[in-house]
């Protein structure tokens, strides 16, 4: 009851941020019940589970071939044996730059291979053209979100470049706030890697909740833009065009090898630098705090009772609704890979199995302040006709992946 009061509640307010626009509800019934019956399919439907689970032992084989590269690169600081003895209650000997991040490099790789043989390209057309034949959406915005599942908020976009000056404001919101709403499939034996080490759920059962979340984040993107921004009569068409072309597979290869080690190292330089700003930031608060309240006060807790409401619609009990919005709020000011971070290790003590399920489809998004930035420098350059339309769109886009990851979590609480 709880999670479907908190659903109604989450459209609600994504409604009255669109002031109240004239919305289709036909289309909000029609994605939403499909919405409900992806989620049931990947948490309950008989059988499907083992067989994902077979996937997610897949992906884990795909880890211990990186833990190979990494151990070969990096030698024993990349997971292979070190020449010593580590001390018992000495710190950890996992190194995320150097043991888990790489998996980015690999996966960059891997997606160019894909696009290379055309396995990738015919598998977005597919999805794209069934998709469009519903008439919900156009085959543009059908062929960027079905690009979503495999590629960055980045990337996908590159798919319909050549049609984005004609996306409605509709399709142009939708695609942004999808953008931030979701994630990057191949990096998620990376995100279920880490948070296994909260010992709240095993690495095959968090894979499964964010295989699930990468199409219900999409649908929950198509749901919130409707009520924020209708769509008109107009439906972008389009096909799925390939952004690279390579001559031999050896390039392909080193194509995503580099752009995997850039993206790599962009997530690294972006958490060192977040992580120190934040830090003294909080000292600065908690010193003034500290003499005016008698009491030290942190960024990630004013953040917690800014969010605090909104776990609670996604279904998470008023006793964790701190803990969780203190979560959501540090995933939004720095980003998601500083609060599995934390997550893992313990930080905000330990998540039950019901609380985690909840919050991964909020938490593994690119829903982050950085994200502004980043979509109004790609889409800007791909759509320059666009640009206005896009910076006044980004900031309240933002606002949208939140509450779209927020109605994800919302119905996996009604499912379980």
């Amino acid at each position: 009851m709880q999670g479907l009061l908190g659903a109604c509640l989450i459209m609600g307010f994504a409604w009255s941020l669109g002031r109240f626009n004239h919305v289709n509800i036909k289309k909000i019934s029609i994605l939403l019940t499909i919405h409900l019956a992806v989620t049931w399919f990947f948490l309950k439907a008989p059988g499907l589970s083992p067989l994902l689970k077979h996937f997610g032992h897949g992906l884990e084989g795909v880890q211990q071939s990186v833990r190979a590269g990494t151990g070969f690169v990096f030698g024993y600081i990349g997971g292979a044996p070190a020449p010593f003895v580590p001390m018992a209650g000495k710190g950890s000997p996992f190194i995320l730059l150097f043991q888990a991040l790489p998996t980015i490099v690999v996966m960059g790789s891997v997606s160019m291979i894909l696009f290379h043989t055309g396995l990738l390209p015919r598998m977005v057309r597919s999805i794209s053209k069934g998709v469009a034949k519903t008439k919900l959406i156009g085959g543009g915005l059908a062929t960027a979100l079905a690009g979503k599942l495999f590629l960055g908020q980045s990337d996908a976009p590159l798919l319909v470049r050549h049609y984005l000056p004609n996306f409605s404001k509709n399709e142009l919101f939708t695609l942004i706030t999808a953008g931030m709403a979701t994630s990057v499939s191949t990096i998620f034996v990376l995100y279920s890697q880490v948070l296994s080490g909260a010992n709240a759920m095993n690495q095959d059962t968090i894979l499964v909740h964010l295989m699930a979340s990468a199409v219900t984040n999409i649908l929950a993107s198509l749901i919130i833009a409707e009520y924020m921004m209708p769509e008109g009569k107009t439906l972008t068409n389009g096909e799925c065009e390939n952004p690279y072309v390579f001559q031999t597979i050896i390039q392909a290869i080193t194509r995503g090898a580099i752009d995997g080690w850039n993206i790599m190292m962009m997530i690294a330089a972006t958490m060192l630098a977040l992580v120190a700003l934040v830090d003294i930031l909080n000292q600065v608060l908690g010193s003034i705090t500290q003499l005016i309240l008698n009491q030290t006060i942190t960024i990630q807790s004013l953040f917690g009772y800014v969010f605090s409401p909104l776990s609670w619609c996604m279904g998470i009990s008023w006793s964790d609704g701190l803990t969780i919005g203190c979560i959501l709020g540090e995933k939004t000011l720095l980003n998601e890979w500083v609060a599995i971070a934390n997550i893992s290790q313990g930080i905000y003590g330990p998540l039950s199995p019901r609380t985690m399920a909840i919050l991964l489809p909020s938490l593994c998004a690119f829903s982050n302040i950085s994200s502004i930035g980043i979509q109004i420098a790609c889409l800007g350059a791909l759509a320059p006709s666009r640009t206005s339309d896009i910076v006044q769109m980004c900031s309240l886009a933002l606002v949208a992946s939140i509450l779209a990851g927020a109605l994800s979590s919302a119905v996996v609480s009604i499912i379980i």
